[in-house]
């Protein structure tokens, strides 16, 4: 990858790239420093950024590469229909997936837990539903969503903040599509 390559891909998809430093960042800080982790049945700051913290390269790279995939579909989805407002409402989406993960790992998880997997898993349910018209495309995002949910029984990985991150797609994208008048769609 050339600079210009990534030049362009951080105009056309900001919020991704927003995202992907954020992640980065968080990445170097638990380099450094003892990483932010979700601490059952506490809710703040470090609960929420643990949805953007790594323990590893592998752990790291696999997040990241469903964000660089998958986040951009949903984020070229809503450029025309939002216009200025796209990225706006993109990140809402993202803050609300994240939230509702950080409540609910803080509610349902016996044990600590970090990772970007749960927002990716809801980016991956949100964005099939988005796509549901494009049977290729939602059946592939959906299969490997039902893949991830089944990861999290592996012993050390966080079953409930996988599966809260799909539940979270999923409702988001249903108040989404039910609140939307009908010619503002973009699914």
């Amino acid at each position: 990858m050339n600079s210009e390559y990534l030049q362009k891909y951080a105009r056309n998809f900001p919020i991704t790239t927003i995202l992907l430093l954020i992640n980065l960042v968080i990445f170097f800080h638990n380099q450094v420093s003892y990483p932010f982790v979700a601490m059952p049945g506490v809710i703040n700051l470090n609960s929420f950024l643990a949805n953007f913290s790594h323990i590893g390269l592998m752990h790291f790279g696999f997040n990241m590469l469903v964000l660089w995939q998958i986040s951009p579909l949903i984020e070229v989805k809503f450029r025309h229909r939002l216009a200025g407002r796209s990225g706006i409402f993109y990140a809402g989406i993202i803050l609300a997936i994240a939230s509702l993960i950080t409540l609910g790992v803080a509610k349902f998880s016996n044990y600590p837990t970090l990772g970007f997997s749960g927002i990716g898993l809801g980016m991956m349910i949100f964005a099939g539903f988005l796509y549901w018209k494009n049977k290729h495309i939602a059946k592939q995002l959906l299969g490997w969503a039902v893949a991830n949910i089944v990861l999290g029984l592996t012993p050390g990985i966080s079953f409930a903040g996988h599966f809260i991150g799909a539940l979270a797609g999923a409702l988001i994208f249903g108040v989404i599509y039910f609140v939307f008048p009908k010619n503002e769609k973009s699914f």
